[in-house]
Protein backbone atom coordinates (compact mmCIF):
# COMPACT_ATOMS: atom_id res chain seq x y z
CA UNK A 1 0.00 0.00 0.00
CA UNK A 2 2.88 2.33 0.95
CA UNK A 3 4.74 1.51 -1.52
CA UNK A 4 2.14 2.16 -4.35
CA UNK A 5 1.04 5.37 -2.79
CA UNK A 6 4.81 5.99 -2.90
CA UNK A 7 5.08 4.84 -6.51
CA UNK A 8 1.95 7.39 -7.85
CA UNK A 9 3.47 10.25 -5.66
CA UNK A 10 6.77 9.83 -7.49
CA UNK A 11 4.90 10.30 -11.06
CA UNK A 12 3.13 12.82 -9.87
CA UNK A 13 5.77 14.94 -9.07
CA UNK A 14 7.72 13.72 -12.06
CA UNK A 15 4.67 15.28 -14.34
CA UNK A 16 4.13 17.99 -12.31
CA UNK A 17 7.92 19.23 -11.06
CA UNK A 18 7.75 22.31 -12.27
CA UNK A 19 4.53 23.52 -11.20
CA UNK A 20 4.99 22.01 -7.62
CA UNK A 21 8.50 23.84 -7.03
CA UNK A 22 6.35 27.15 -8.29
CA UNK A 23 3.60 26.44 -5.39
CA UNK A 24 6.15 25.43 -2.74
CA UNK A 25 8.44 29.03 -3.84
CA UNK A 26 5.24 31.42 -4.14
CA UNK A 27 4.58 29.80 -0.72
CA UNK A 28 7.39 30.64 1.01
CA UNK A 29 7.67 34.12 -0.59
CA UNK A 30 3.94 34.75 1.22
CA UNK A 31 4.92 33.44 4.78
CA UNK A 32 7.85 35.41 4.29
CA UNK A 33 5.77 38.69 3.46
CA UNK A 34 3.35 37.35 6.14
CA UNK A 35 6.30 37.50 8.90
CA UNK A 36 7.81 40.55 7.91
CA UNK A 37 4.48 42.00 8.10
CA UNK A 38 3.63 40.35 11.91
CA UNK A 39 7.17 41.89 12.92
CA UNK A 40 7.51 45.28 11.37
CA UNK A 41 3.27 46.26 12.14
CA UNK A 42 3.66 45.03 15.65
CA UNK A 43 6.81 46.89 15.99
CA UNK A 44 5.37 49.96 14.59
CA UNK A 45 2.11 49.60 15.92
CA UNK A 46 2.28 48.19 19.34
CA UNK A 47 -0.59 45.51 20.56
CA UNK A 48 -3.51 48.26 21.12
CA UNK A 49 -3.13 49.59 17.72
CA UNK A 50 -2.62 46.17 16.24
CA UNK A 51 -5.64 44.63 18.10
CA UNK A 52 -7.82 47.53 16.08
CA UNK A 53 -5.95 46.50 12.65
CA UNK A 54 -6.93 42.56 13.24
CA UNK A 55 -10.66 44.07 14.44
CA UNK A 56 -10.90 46.16 10.96
CA UNK A 57 -9.78 43.83 8.84
CA UNK A 58 -12.39 40.98 9.84
CA UNK A 59 -14.64 43.80 7.67
CA UNK A 60 -12.63 42.63 4.74
CA UNK A 61 -12.68 39.02 5.53
CA UNK A 62 -16.62 38.97 5.65
CA UNK A 63 -16.76 39.58 1.50
CA UNK A 64 -14.15 36.35 1.25
CA UNK A 65 -16.26 34.32 3.39
CA UNK A 66 -19.72 35.32 1.36
CA UNK A 67 -18.94 36.25 -1.57
CA UNK A 68 -15.68 35.90 -3.04
CA UNK A 69 -14.17 32.52 -1.25
CA UNK A 70 -17.84 30.78 -2.56
CA UNK A 71 -17.64 31.56 -6.15
CA UNK A 72 -14.00 31.03 -6.31
CA UNK A 73 -14.29 27.60 -4.79
CA UNK A 74 -17.21 27.12 -7.40
CA UNK A 75 -14.85 28.59 -10.59
CA UNK A 76 -11.94 26.28 -9.16
CA UNK A 77 -13.97 23.25 -9.20
CA UNK A 78 -16.44 23.93 -12.20
CA UNK A 79 -13.11 25.21 -14.85
CA UNK A 80 -12.31 21.42 -15.58
CA UNK A 81 -16.10 20.73 -16.64
CA UNK A 82 -16.57 23.94 -18.68
CA UNK A 83 -13.68 23.54 -20.44
CA UNK A 84 -14.24 19.88 -21.24
CA UNK A 85 -17.36 21.18 -22.96
CA UNK A 86 -15.92 23.74 -24.73
CA UNK A 87 -16.98 26.60 -22.73
CA UNK A 88 -14.06 28.47 -21.30
CA UNK A 89 -15.02 31.97 -22.57
CA UNK A 90 -18.36 31.96 -21.13
CA UNK A 91 -16.89 31.22 -17.90
CA UNK A 92 -14.85 34.16 -18.16
CA UNK A 93 -17.49 36.30 -18.86
CA UNK A 94 -19.67 35.31 -15.88
CA UNK A 95 -16.58 35.72 -13.98
CA UNK A 96 -16.35 39.08 -14.85
CA UNK A 97 -20.18 39.61 -14.56
CA UNK A 98 -20.09 38.38 -10.71
CA UNK A 99 -17.37 41.04 -10.16
CA UNK A 100 -18.44 43.79 -11.43
CA UNK A 101 -21.82 43.14 -9.34
CA UNK A 102 -20.32 42.11 -6.48
CA UNK A 103 -18.58 45.24 -6.56
CA UNK A 104 -21.15 47.77 -7.22
CA UNK A 105 -23.48 45.80 -4.07
CA UNK A 106 -20.20 45.94 -1.70
CA UNK A 107 -19.32 49.64 -2.73
CA UNK A 108 -23.02 50.96 -1.69
CA UNK A 109 -23.04 49.23 1.37
CA UNK A 110 -19.51 50.53 2.15
CA UNK A 111 -21.07 54.44 2.05
CA UNK A 112 -23.95 53.46 3.96
CA UNK A 113 -21.64 51.41 6.67
CA UNK A 114 -19.31 54.68 6.51
CA UNK A 115 -21.85 57.33 7.23
CA UNK A 116 -23.01 54.95 9.55
CA UNK A 117 -19.64 54.70 11.57
CA UNK A 118 -19.09 58.34 11.12
CA UNK A 119 -22.40 59.73 13.15
CA UNK A 120 -21.67 56.73 15.75
CA UNK A 121 -18.65 56.51 16.63
CA UNK A 122 -16.48 59.07 14.48
CA UNK A 123 -13.99 59.78 11.39
CA UNK A 124 -11.42 57.28 13.08
CA UNK A 125 -13.54 54.35 12.89
CA UNK A 126 -15.29 55.70 9.71
CA UNK A 127 -12.21 56.01 8.04
CA UNK A 128 -11.17 52.41 8.95
CA UNK A 129 -14.72 51.11 7.67
CA UNK A 130 -14.16 52.42 4.63
CA UNK A 131 -10.29 51.40 3.92
CA UNK A 132 -11.35 47.73 5.09
CA UNK A 133 -14.28 47.38 2.36
CA UNK A 134 -12.37 48.48 -0.38
CA UNK A 135 -9.79 46.24 0.34
CA UNK A 136 -12.07 43.57 0.90
CA UNK A 137 -13.82 44.40 -3.02
CA UNK A 138 -10.19 43.97 -4.35
CA UNK A 139 -8.82 41.40 -2.31
CA UNK A 140 -12.20 39.43 -3.30
CA UNK A 141 -11.53 40.64 -7.52
CA UNK A 142 -8.03 39.00 -6.97
CA UNK A 143 -8.73 36.20 -4.93
CA UNK A 144 -11.22 34.92 -7.56
CA UNK A 145 -8.47 35.68 -10.54
CA UNK A 146 -6.25 33.90 -8.45
CA UNK A 147 -8.44 30.97 -8.44
CA UNK A 148 -8.88 31.36 -12.27
CA UNK A 149 -4.85 31.26 -13.05
CA UNK A 150 -4.29 28.28 -10.90
CA UNK A 151 -7.25 26.15 -12.48
CA UNK A 152 -5.47 27.11 -15.77
CA UNK A 153 -2.42 25.54 -14.02
CA UNK A 154 -0.40 28.29 -14.45
CA UNK A 155 1.49 28.00 -11.30
CA UNK A 156 4.37 30.96 -11.76
CA UNK A 157 1.43 33.36 -12.34
CA UNK A 158 -0.07 32.14 -9.23
CA UNK A 159 3.41 32.18 -7.06
CA UNK A 160 4.45 35.37 -8.00
CA UNK A 161 1.13 36.84 -7.46
CA UNK A 162 0.23 35.66 -3.98
CA UNK A 163 4.40 36.42 -2.88
CA UNK A 164 3.98 39.90 -4.44
CA UNK A 165 0.89 40.41 -2.45
CA UNK A 166 1.88 39.52 0.65
CA UNK A 167 5.12 42.36 0.38
CA UNK A 168 2.73 44.46 -1.03
CA UNK A 169 0.60 44.75 1.72
CA UNK A 170 3.77 45.14 4.15
CA UNK A 171 5.49 48.11 1.88
CA UNK A 172 1.85 50.08 1.49
CA UNK A 173 1.12 49.30 4.76
CA UNK A 174 4.70 51.17 6.36
CA UNK A 175 4.22 53.60 4.01
CA UNK A 176 1.09 54.68 5.09
CA UNK A 177 1.72 54.43 8.62
CA UNK A 178 5.49 56.87 8.03
CA UNK A 179 3.59 59.08 5.59
CA UNK A 180 0.04 59.88 6.80
CA UNK A 181 -0.16 58.78 10.54
CA UNK A 182 0.83 55.45 13.23
CA UNK A 183 -2.90 54.40 13.75
CA UNK A 184 -4.60 50.58 12.48
CA UNK A 185 -6.64 53.34 9.77
CA UNK A 186 -3.48 54.00 7.80
CA UNK A 187 -2.10 50.25 8.00
CA UNK A 188 -5.72 48.98 6.21
CA UNK A 189 -5.51 52.11 3.88
CA UNK A 190 -1.80 51.04 2.62
CA UNK A 191 -3.57 46.70 2.36
CA UNK A 192 -6.28 48.96 0.50
CA UNK A 193 -3.97 50.39 -2.17
CA UNK A 194 -1.73 47.18 -2.53
CA UNK A 195 -5.49 45.46 -3.17
CA UNK A 196 -5.94 47.61 -5.87
CA UNK A 197 -2.60 47.14 -7.26
CA UNK A 198 -2.92 43.13 -7.24
CA UNK A 199 -6.78 43.70 -8.79
CA UNK A 200 -5.44 45.59 -11.71
CA UNK A 201 -2.72 43.69 -12.79
CA UNK A 202 -4.13 40.30 -12.10
CA UNK A 203 -7.58 41.78 -14.74
CA UNK A 204 -5.19 43.20 -17.15
CA UNK A 205 -3.51 39.24 -16.93
CA UNK A 206 -6.16 37.50 -17.38
CA UNK A 207 -7.65 40.04 -20.06
CA UNK A 208 -4.71 38.08 -22.42
CA UNK A 209 -6.10 34.76 -21.87
CA UNK A 210 -9.77 36.20 -22.96
CA UNK A 211 -8.33 36.75 -26.29
CA UNK A 212 -7.27 33.47 -26.71
CA UNK A 213 -10.66 31.63 -25.64
CA UNK A 214 -12.60 34.36 -28.20
CA UNK A 215 -10.83 32.57 -31.25
CA UNK A 216 -13.77 29.47 -30.79
CA UNK A 217 -16.61 32.13 -30.71
CA UNK A 218 -18.34 30.68 -33.94
CA UNK A 219 -18.77 27.45 -32.34
CA UNK A 220 -20.14 28.82 -29.27
CA UNK A 221 -23.43 27.20 -27.66
CA UNK A 222 -26.09 28.68 -27.06
CA UNK A 223 -26.62 30.53 -23.72
CA UNK A 224 -29.81 28.41 -22.80
CA UNK A 225 -27.53 25.25 -23.49
CA UNK A 226 -25.13 26.79 -21.04
CA UNK A 227 -28.23 27.87 -18.01
CA UNK A 228 -28.22 24.07 -16.62
CA UNK A 229 -23.84 24.76 -16.19
CA UNK A 230 -24.39 28.25 -14.75
CA UNK A 231 -27.31 26.93 -12.50
CA UNK A 232 -24.95 23.91 -11.05
CA UNK A 233 -22.12 26.37 -10.18
CA UNK A 234 -24.22 28.27 -8.64
CA UNK A 235 -25.64 25.66 -6.69
CA UNK A 236 -22.22 24.30 -5.87
CA UNK A 237 -21.61 27.58 -4.45
CA UNK A 238 -24.38 28.32 -2.43
CA UNK A 239 -23.33 25.91 0.73
CA UNK A 240 -20.38 27.64 0.95
CA UNK A 241 -22.45 30.93 1.16
CA UNK A 242 -24.21 28.47 4.14
CA UNK A 243 -20.98 27.78 5.65
CA UNK A 244 -19.64 31.64 6.02
CA UNK A 245 -23.10 32.32 8.42
CA UNK A 246 -20.98 29.68 10.92
CA UNK A 247 -17.44 31.20 9.72
CA UNK A 248 -17.90 34.35 11.18
CA UNK A 249 -18.44 33.23 14.66
CA UNK A 250 -15.27 30.60 14.05
CA UNK A 251 -12.82 32.76 11.63
CA UNK A 252 -13.82 36.19 13.56
CA UNK A 253 -15.27 35.18 16.98
CA UNK A 254 -12.42 35.05 19.09
CA UNK A 255 -10.92 38.55 18.39
CA UNK A 256 -14.52 40.28 19.19
CA UNK A 257 -15.04 37.73 22.19
CA UNK A 258 -11.63 39.29 23.55
CA UNK A 259 -12.01 42.75 22.90
CA UNK A 260 -15.01 42.53 24.91
CA UNK A 261 -13.65 40.56 27.68
CA UNK A 262 -10.01 41.57 27.77
CA UNK A 263 -9.64 44.79 25.62
CA UNK A 264 -7.67 45.89 22.36
CA UNK A 265 -3.87 45.16 24.10
CA UNK A 266 -5.21 41.61 24.29
CA UNK A 267 -6.60 41.28 21.22
CA UNK A 268 -3.41 42.39 19.58
CA UNK A 269 -1.10 40.04 21.00
CA UNK A 270 -3.96 37.44 20.35
CA UNK A 271 -3.81 38.18 16.32
CA UNK A 272 -0.04 38.77 16.44
CA UNK A 273 0.06 34.89 18.08
CA UNK A 274 -2.63 33.50 15.70
CA UNK A 275 -0.82 35.13 12.48
CA UNK A 276 2.37 33.47 13.49
CA UNK A 277 0.49 29.87 14.33
CA UNK A 278 -1.42 30.43 11.11
CA UNK A 279 0.87 31.05 8.72
CA UNK A 280 2.84 27.72 7.84
CA UNK A 281 -1.08 26.12 8.15
CA UNK A 282 -2.49 28.38 5.84
CA UNK A 283 0.88 28.06 3.80
CA UNK A 284 0.33 24.35 2.96
CA UNK A 285 -3.71 24.63 2.59
CA UNK A 286 -2.85 27.00 -0.06
CA UNK A 287 -0.79 24.43 -1.48
CA UNK A 288 -2.79 21.61 -1.19
CA UNK A 289 -5.89 23.73 -2.73
CA UNK A 290 -3.21 25.12 -5.79
CA UNK A 291 -1.73 21.90 -6.93
CA UNK A 292 -3.35 18.99 -5.88
CA UNK A 293 -6.77 19.55 -5.65
CA UNK A 294 -6.84 20.95 -9.55
CA UNK A 295 -5.60 17.81 -10.24
CA UNK A 296 -8.08 15.86 -7.36
CA UNK A 297 -11.02 17.94 -9.70
CA UNK A 298 -9.44 17.17 -12.94
CA UNK A 299 -9.43 13.28 -12.60
CA UNK A 300 -12.94 13.46 -11.00
CA UNK A 301 -14.37 15.22 -13.92
CA UNK A 302 -18.10 15.95 -13.47
CA UNK A 303 -18.41 13.38 -10.76
CA UNK A 304 -20.30 10.65 -12.94
CA UNK A 305 -18.17 7.97 -13.87
CA UNK A 306 -17.02 5.74 -10.48
CA UNK A 307 -13.51 5.19 -12.47
CA UNK A 308 -12.80 9.26 -12.39
CA UNK A 309 -13.73 9.51 -8.87
CA UNK A 310 -11.93 6.03 -7.82
CA UNK A 311 -8.62 8.20 -9.06
CA UNK A 312 -9.39 11.17 -7.55
CA UNK A 313 -10.45 9.47 -3.91
CA UNK A 314 -6.35 8.01 -4.06
CA UNK A 315 -5.09 11.64 -4.72
CA UNK A 316 -7.14 12.70 -1.87
CA UNK A 317 -6.21 10.03 0.43
CA UNK A 318 -2.58 10.84 -0.61
CA UNK A 319 -3.46 14.87 0.35
CA UNK A 320 -4.64 13.97 4.08
CA UNK A 321 -1.80 11.74 5.24
CA UNK A 322 0.80 14.39 3.84
CA UNK A 323 -0.80 17.66 5.09
CA UNK A 324 -1.66 15.45 8.84
CA UNK A 325 2.15 14.34 8.75
CA UNK A 326 3.07 18.72 8.48
CA UNK A 327 0.49 19.74 10.85
CA UNK A 328 1.69 17.67 13.44
CA UNK A 329 5.54 18.84 12.87
CA UNK A 330 3.97 22.67 12.79
CA UNK A 331 2.30 22.14 16.13
CA UNK A 332 5.37 20.05 17.86
CA UNK A 333 7.71 22.95 16.61
CA UNK A 334 5.65 25.69 18.56
CA UNK A 335 5.38 24.18 21.51
CA UNK A 336 9.03 23.28 21.64
CA UNK A 337 10.16 26.58 20.67
CA UNK A 338 7.42 28.83 20.70
CA UNK A 339 9.21 31.47 22.77
CA UNK A 340 12.09 32.02 20.46
CA UNK A 341 10.09 31.97 17.57
CA UNK A 342 7.89 34.95 18.92
CA UNK A 343 11.38 36.79 19.68
CA UNK A 344 12.08 36.54 15.89
CA UNK A 345 8.66 37.30 14.56
CA UNK A 346 7.59 40.39 16.72
CA UNK A 347 7.59 43.20 18.85
CA UNK A 348 9.21 43.08 22.12
CA UNK A 349 6.40 42.72 24.44
CA UNK A 350 4.14 39.79 22.72
CA UNK A 351 6.50 37.26 23.57
CA UNK A 352 5.36 36.88 27.13
CA UNK A 353 1.83 34.36 25.97
CA UNK A 354 4.04 31.90 24.28
CA UNK A 355 2.66 29.31 25.65
CA UNK A 356 -0.41 30.79 24.13
CA UNK A 357 1.21 29.87 20.59
CA UNK A 358 1.12 26.12 20.36
CA UNK A 359 -2.70 25.90 21.92
CA UNK A 360 -3.59 27.77 18.73
CA UNK A 361 -1.64 26.25 15.97
CA UNK A 362 -3.15 22.95 18.19
CA UNK A 363 -6.38 24.14 17.25
CA UNK A 364 -6.07 25.89 13.77
CA UNK A 365 -3.84 22.32 12.66
CA UNK A 366 -6.95 20.45 13.82
CA UNK A 367 -9.35 22.99 11.78
CA UNK A 368 -7.09 22.74 8.61
CA UNK A 369 -6.91 18.82 8.77
CA UNK A 370 -10.36 18.99 8.46
CA UNK A 371 -10.39 21.07 5.60
CA UNK A 372 -8.79 18.42 3.47
CA UNK A 373 -10.83 15.90 4.59
CA UNK A 374 -13.56 18.38 3.27
CA UNK A 375 -11.95 18.27 -0.60
CA UNK A 376 -13.82 14.40 -0.81
CA UNK A 377 -17.69 15.86 -0.67
CA UNK A 378 -15.86 19.10 -3.21
CA UNK A 379 -14.57 16.71 -5.58
CA UNK A 380 -18.06 14.39 -5.49
CA UNK A 381 -19.47 17.85 -6.05
CA UNK A 382 -21.18 17.69 -2.72
CA UNK A 383 -20.87 20.51 -0.75
CA UNK A 384 -23.82 20.56 1.31
CA UNK A 385 -22.35 17.47 2.91
CA UNK A 386 -20.45 19.70 5.19
CA UNK A 387 -23.11 22.36 6.75
CA UNK A 388 -23.89 20.31 9.90
CA UNK A 389 -20.27 20.11 10.48
CA UNK A 390 -19.57 23.84 9.92
CA UNK A 391 -22.60 24.34 12.10
CA UNK A 392 -21.36 22.08 14.69
CA UNK A 393 -18.21 23.99 14.70
CA UNK A 394 -19.35 27.24 15.16
CA UNK A 395 -21.84 26.34 18.05
CA UNK A 396 -19.29 24.67 19.77
CA UNK A 397 -17.11 27.24 19.80
CA UNK A 398 -18.99 30.00 20.55
CA UNK A 399 -20.40 27.73 23.86
CA UNK A 400 -17.17 27.20 24.97
CA UNK A 401 -15.50 30.71 24.23
CA UNK A 402 -18.06 32.08 25.73
CA UNK A 403 -18.11 29.91 28.96
CA UNK A 404 -14.02 30.32 29.29
CA UNK A 405 -14.67 33.64 29.22
CA UNK A 406 -17.22 33.85 31.67
CA UNK A 407 -14.55 32.10 34.06
CA UNK A 408 -12.16 34.46 33.30
CA UNK A 409 -9.85 32.38 31.17
CA UNK A 410 -9.31 35.17 29.00
CA UNK A 411 -7.45 34.91 25.67
CA UNK A 412 -6.19 30.96 26.52
CA UNK A 413 -10.01 30.38 27.41
CA UNK A 414 -10.56 31.34 23.68
CA UNK A 415 -7.58 28.66 22.74
CA UNK A 416 -9.23 26.24 24.12
CA UNK A 417 -12.36 26.78 22.80
CA UNK A 418 -10.90 26.63 19.19
CA UNK A 419 -9.51 23.10 19.91
CA UNK A 420 -12.20 21.17 21.12
CA UNK A 421 -14.34 22.82 18.68
CA UNK A 422 -12.23 21.49 15.75
CA UNK A 423 -12.09 18.14 17.40
CA UNK A 424 -16.42 18.35 16.77
CA UNK A 425 -15.72 19.64 13.46
CA UNK A 426 -13.34 16.89 12.47
CA UNK A 427 -15.53 14.22 13.88
CA UNK A 428 -18.64 15.38 12.50
CA UNK A 429 -17.25 15.84 9.04
CA UNK A 430 -15.69 12.30 9.29
CA UNK A 431 -19.64 10.73 10.05
CA UNK A 432 -20.77 12.91 7.05
CA UNK A 433 -18.17 11.23 4.55
CA UNK A 434 -18.72 7.77 6.13
CA UNK A 435 -22.91 8.29 5.41
CA UNK A 436 -22.16 9.34 2.21
CA UNK A 437 -19.80 6.14 1.55
CA UNK A 438 -21.07 3.61 -1.25
CA UNK A 439 -24.13 6.39 -1.94
CA UNK A 440 -24.91 7.01 -5.41
CA UNK A 441 -27.73 9.59 -4.37
CA UNK A 442 -26.63 13.22 -5.46
CA UNK A 443 -28.21 16.18 -3.54
CA UNK A 444 -32.07 15.23 -4.64
CA UNK A 445 -30.19 13.66 -7.92
CA UNK A 446 -28.10 16.54 -9.14
CA UNK A 447 -26.20 19.67 -7.63
CA UNK A 448 -28.64 21.94 -9.65
CA UNK A 449 -31.30 20.79 -7.52
CA UNK A 450 -29.99 22.85 -4.56
CA UNK A 451 -30.27 25.97 -6.28
CA UNK A 452 -34.03 25.19 -6.88
CA UNK A 453 -34.57 24.42 -3.29
CA UNK A 454 -32.89 27.42 -2.15
CA UNK A 455 -35.06 29.62 -4.63
CA UNK A 456 -38.71 27.89 -3.20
Amino acid sequence: MFGSSYQRLLRLFQSKGPGFCWTVGGQILYVLGAAAGVKVLTSLLGPPAFGMLALGLTIAGMGNLFLYGPFGHAVLRFYSIFRNHGNLQELYQLITRFQWMSATVVSAMAVFLTIGAYQWYGSEIASLVFFSTVFMITSGISSVQIALRNALGHYSTVAVAQGADAWLRVLFACAAILLVQVSATAAVLGYALAGVVMAICLWLLNQKQIVGWAGGAESRPSASSLRPRIDELYAYAFPFVLFAVFGVVTSFGDRWLIEYCCGLADVGIYAALHQVAYAPLVVLSNAVNQFLLPLVYAQAGDGSSASDLQRAQRAYRLALVLAGACFLAWVSFTFALGEPVLRILTAPGFSTNHQLLWLVALGGGIFYFGQILVIRGLYEIQPQRYIFPKAMHAGVFFALACGMIVQGKGMYGVAYASIFASLAYVSAIIYSNSVAQGSVLRWQTHPAALLESAKS
